[in-house]
């Protein structure tokens, strides 16, 4: 969503610039918010390869799909949302 700690040891968050016209979607009653901490070494994988191969593209369509964008966007009934995801859509 683009909200997150910019160093955990620290009160310091990064903020999406579109975090707050997004917000509403997942404030609203009966939606849900779910966040990962995660923290690898570099040597292991990049920024780069992390954004666009493990998490995948902003778009799920051009994400691989073998991404966790792509496992959504294929699988999301699954996942238990009512509709795919989009760029500017993630449905609750």
């Amino acid at each position: 969503m683009g909200c997150g700690a910019s160093r955990p040891q620290t009160d310091g968050y990064v903020i999406n610039g579109f975090y707050m016209s997004m917000r509403e979607k997942f404030v609203a009653k009966g939606a849900s918010i779910y966040y990962f901490i995660v923290e690898w070494d570099e040597k292991d994988l990049s920024w780069a390869d992390f954004r666009g191969k493990i998490l995948g593209p902003t778009d799920p369509t051009q994400a691989p799909e073998d991404s966790l964008r792509g496992q959504i966007l294929a699988k999301y009934e699954e996942f238990g949302l009512k509709s795919k995801v989009f760029i500017t859509c993630h449905p609750p």
